[in-house]
């Protein structure tokens, strides 16, 4: 067994004919064609003209690594020297002439495997993949493509629609005779090291993904925490981390001065239980920076329970390459790039649960369900989802029902009774105020909208402005998780969370926490359909999408490059830079002269540096009673909004400049205000 191909249904001896070789490598669901019926001029065309495709875009290729200087101007102006220009179209002619040739002198050697037209044609699908070489030039280029996000995505799609076909020309059309001898000759050494180190070998595609995980897990810890102690992390860390802060000192019940001030619940908002099961490992080091550690951790480790539900229905090496390619998705790196939220953390224990129902592991089940739904009252979406599935697929369909039913009646409990309770209203329900009917609000009313007017939702949920976030969340995937009809099962949570929304354009953003919403479920989708195909498509499947996930991660993902990666509106800053540790160094003497207990108000960007306390608020939500500020010192870092308040502060006399530490300051109530003409001049 090779790469998902039974070599032992190959026969290595007498040479066979094409028909047979091409017949011999496919899974007996899957049809061969018997090119020896085709007439001869046919079979000739076929072949010449594939060849010289596959030679002009392998010569395309060749033509633009040639040039001196990276050949983004000449993709933006179609300005390059006459000569650059013939000499690419003549390099893509002569490397037509060279695959032609080299495919006729392979025919002539090989006559005796068919007739010379069968294996010349054999010759040219064999190497069909090669004729997709000619998009990558255009493709990995960037700068070329920011601001123009549909074209790329549109001649992504249509490359992988071309490479798609081309692997699967390529799978059925059967090895070389040299090939055979090499999968022999692989087929012998993987025997030896499995019979030498048996338990290596069957464990190595997990150490693989554990090992990726850990990579990722480093990588964007590593990084967001650099961003975060350069002063550019903002609000909704700052929320996340202030009620972890009070609900480890046993304070009021999710408590949150960033967004209420002195008195308020932030669980009318969201319904985050989860904090509790984090307070073991936030209480090592109660402050923003761990929590931005464990999002990336269980994001990274997500790969896991995605790669053993995966190996339950595909081969140990494809559910080993899906879950390291799970890693590279750009919506993942959107989700972990913006802040610190709750539903990218879901990922990790839905997919357990997912696994723990496939296998029938019920405690396991029990405890992932109860984690699920404690991470964020809209994650409990994701149980109905494998609820419905398994009832609709007949796997477990009792086991199925339960999870439905208790996860709905969860989310009915918390979202529409309890959470109203602490909050006074639904909230968020702005997010889709065009589909609640006049004179209406709330979550039902939406609802009333969606299945009593599907003509006015459809119109919603495909507007325009959406197309964007559609095509890059499919086209990395290939669209595959759409191949199957289950496949609409698993749009519900993406569809009722991001495009039933109006005028709220973080929901339909892969650099936004939302992206969880897609994710979790496409990739599930994804193994559904793998599972459908034989063996052969399956590895070809795999290719197609492969090619998509990394030309789309390079582009807008986080990893590849870090060129174009944005956390929510705003672009990242890798690394800790010079800048990041001037910043840093002057945060510092900042937060030093804040006594613990202080009650601070300050400046959206700065918010999390202060939010690890009781009492921390944020400047444009009001002052209260605050007896610390902390703001830029510099004009253009100052939100909007924030200026004309604090002038109006110093100008007051309520609060004195107590020092400054470019590119931040502190001021205090009562002091001394004689500094205060130094800072107002600053701006």
């Amino acid at each position: 067994m090779f790469l998902g191909i039974d070599t032992r249904s190959i026969h290595y001896g007498a040479p066979m004919s094409l028909a047979q070789v091409s017949a011999s490598t496919l899974d007996p669901t899957e049809k061969s064609t018997n090119t020896d019926d085709l007439p001869t001029l046919t079979l000739l065309s076929r072949a010449l003209m594939l060849l010289g495709a596959e030679g002009a875009s392998v010569g395309l290729a060749i033509g633009y690594s040639r040039m001196r200087e990276v050949p983004l101007h000449y993709f933006t102006t179609n300005v390059v020297a006459r000569e650059l220009r013939q000499g690419i179209l003549l390099t893509m002619i002569a490397a037509a002439a060279v695959f032609i040739a080299a495919g006729i002198l392979y025919a002539r050697r090989r006559r005796v495997d068919g007739s010379l037209p069968s294996v010349l044609l054999h010759f040219a699908r064999r190497f069909a993949p090669l004729s997709v070489v000619g998009f990558v030039p255009f493709l990995y280029q960037w700068q070329f493509w920011t601001n123009r996000e549909i074209a790329f995505l549109i001649l992504t799609a249509i490359s992988l629609l071309c490479l798609g076909a081309a692997l699967r020309t390529a799978v059925a059309s059967g090895p070389f005779p040299w090939e055979n001898s090499l999968i022999d000759d692989i087929v012998i050494a993987v025997g030896s090291v499995k019979n030498a180190w048996p338990t290596l070998v069957r464990h190595l595609p997990l150490v693989i993904v554990c090992t990726a995980a850990l990579g990722y897990t480093v990588y964007f810890s590593y990084y967001t925490i650099a961003y975060h102690k350069g002063v550019y992390s903002s609000y909704d860390l700052a929320i996340e981390n202030n009620v972890m802060w009070n609900v480890l000192h046993g304070n009021d019940f999710f408590k949150s001065t960033i967004v209420f001030g002195p008195v308020g619940s932030h669980f009318g908002y969201h319904a985050t239980l989860f904090a509790y099961a984090m307070l073991p490992l936030y209480a090592l080091a109660p402050r923003a920076e761990t929590l931005l550690f464990i999002q990336s951790m269980l994001l990274g480790f997500a790969a896991v329970p995605l790669f053993l539900f995966a190996r339950r229905h595909v081969s140990d090496a494809l559910a080993c390459i899906l879950a390291v390619l799970y890693l590279l998705y750009p919506p993942v790196h959107g989700a972990n790039m913006y802040e610190f939220h709750y539903p990218p953390l879901g990922t990790f224990f839905l997919w357990t649960l997912l696994y723990a129902l496939d296998t029938r592991r019920n405690l396991l089940a029990a405890i992932a369900l109860v984690l699920t739904l404690s991470i964020r009252e809209d994650i409990s979406a994701g149980p109905m989802i494998w609820g419905a599935y398994f009832l609709i697929s007949g796997r477990r369909p009792k086991a199925g029902l339960i999870i439905a039913s208790v996860s709905a009646l969860y989310f009915v409990l918390i979202k529409l009774v309890v959470m109203p309770r602490f909050a006074g209203h639904e909230t968020f329900a702005f997010i889709f105020k065009d589909l609640q009917p006049p004179g209406e609000g709330g979550f039902l009313s939406i609802l009333k909208t969606v299945f009593s007017n599907p003509a006015f939702s459809i119109v919603k949920i495909l507007e325009p402005s959406k197309l964007l976030f559609l095509l890059q969340v499919f086209v990395p995937l290939a669209f595959f998780p759409l191949r199957r009809p289950l496949g609409a099962l698993f749009l519900v949570p993406g569809i009722f969370f991001s495009l039933l929304s109006t005028d709220y354009s973080p929901v339909v953003s892969i650099h936004y926490q939302y992206t969880a919403h897609w994710t979790t479920f496409l990739f599930v989708a994804l193994i559904l359909v793998l599972v459908r195909f034989g063996k052969a498509q399956r590895w070809a499947s795999m290719g197609t999408i492969a090619f998509g996930l990394i030309t789309c991660s390079y582009q807008y993902g986080s990893i590849l490059q870090q060129n174009n990666s944005w956390g929510g509106p705003i672009p990242y800053k890798f690394g800790f830079t010079p800048e990041v540790q001037k910043r840093r160094a002057a945060m510092d003497q900042v937060l030093s002269l804040l006594p613990d207990d202080a009650k601070v108000s300050a400046s959206v960007f700065v918010t999390p540096q202060i939010s690890s306390r009781q009492f921390a608020y944020q400047l444009t939500i009001g002052v209260f009673d605050a007896d610390y500020l902390v703001f830029p010192s510099e004009r253009h870092e100052l939100a909007s909004g924030e200026q004309p308040l604090l002038t109006g502060l110093f100008n007051s006399g309520k609060f004195g400049l107590v020092a400054i530490h470019p590119p931040f300051a502190v001021a205090q109530r009562g002091h001394a205000t004689d500094k205060n003409a130094e800072l107002l001049s600053r701006w």
